[in-house]
This record gives structure tokens, sequence and C-alpha cells, in this order.
């Protein structure tokens, strides 16, 4: 396990900036930058605390499987991509980032498929194209995370079967085989 690079740090504070909004980076910079570390092995970034991570360094680097969480990969191209574990970022996410789904779109969307509008029940207000917004289902449930791919003025008079949320991670990736 190797510390981030500069580069590969910034692919990761943008995805959690899409989520969290702007005021993240400065509760990252001030709280979890000095408690909390994130580390590259194998292409998959790993999220652990620092006292963690110097306990690991007492053991064979060859005897260490894991240490943290698994919350993304990245891609040989230089691309991140999240996982359902990301989720711990997202817990307090502003309540204002989320959609709802209905009975059939939850369906759909664990099994993997983008959201088209008719699988919205709920949409939050004063969302534009590019946000990433939590996906809920009628009882509350968090299915995943996507991203949007028309604001909520245009979500409501686009076609029912367009889509409009790209799947990013839900939690039915860890039914089906990927």
């Amino acid at each position: 396990m190797r510390v981030l690079l500069k580069e590969e740090l910034r692919l990761i504070l943008i995805k959690l900036v899409k989520y969290q909004g702007e005021e993240f980076l400065d509760f990252f910079k001030n709280n979890l930058l000095f408690k909390y570390s994130f580390r590259l092995q194998r292409g998959r970034i790993f999220y652990s605390s620092i006292i963690n991570i110097s306990k690991a360094g007492n053991f064979l680097k060859k005897k260490i499987a894991t240490l943290g969480t698994c919350i993304g990969r990245l891609t040989k191209s230089g691309k991140f991509f999240i996982l359902i574990p990301f989720q711990i970022f997202t817990e307090n996410l502003d309540k204002r980032k989320f959609v709802s789904l209905t009975n059939k779109g939850e369906a759909a969307f664990t099994y993997g498929s983008n959201v088209t509008r008719y699988m919205i029940h709920e949409v939050s207000n004063s969302l534009k194209k590019g946000d990433g917004v939590v996906l809920k289902g009628l009882h509350g449930v968090v299915l995943g995370l996507g991203e949007l791919m028309k604001s909520e003025a245009f979500m409501k008079v686009s076609n029912e079967r367009e889509v409009v949320i790209i799947n990013h991670a839900d939690i039915g990736s860890y039914i089906r085989l990927t």
C-alpha cells in the first residue's frame, strides 16, 4: 500500500465535492486530513485512520492483505470509480441532494440499470446537471449513488423513457457478479 499521489487525491476529492458540496473541502482540511488517510493498493483506494496505518507498520507488507475500507478504484486511464462503501462520506449529506425511487425503480436500480424519469417518485429541489445524488427507496433506505444527467427543471418535462440519472454505485453490486 502506498500513499496517493496529488493527482490521485485530487480525483477523489473532486468526486467527494460532487456529492458533499464545496463546504466539504474545508471540513476535510480542518478535521479529516490529520485523522484519516487514503492508500492505494492494486488499483483500489482504501480509507483508514492514521492510527491503524501506523499500527500496521509493525507487520510485514506481505502479511497485510488490505487496510481500511475500500471506497473505490482507479483505472489505468486515470478515472476514479466509486464503490458502495463510499457512502461513508455521504451519510451526512444535505437533505437537498436526494432522489426517491418507486418500487419498480428500486428493483431496476439495484440490478444495475440507470434511472429513467418514470422510475422517480420524488426529487429534491434545486438540483443541477452533473450533481451527485443519493438514491433512496420509498421507505428511506439508501440504495446507491448516481449523477444527474438533466437538471431538476428539465427532468419534469423530459420523456418518460429518457435516462435522467446515471448509476455510479448501488447496493445490488454485492448480489450480482461483476
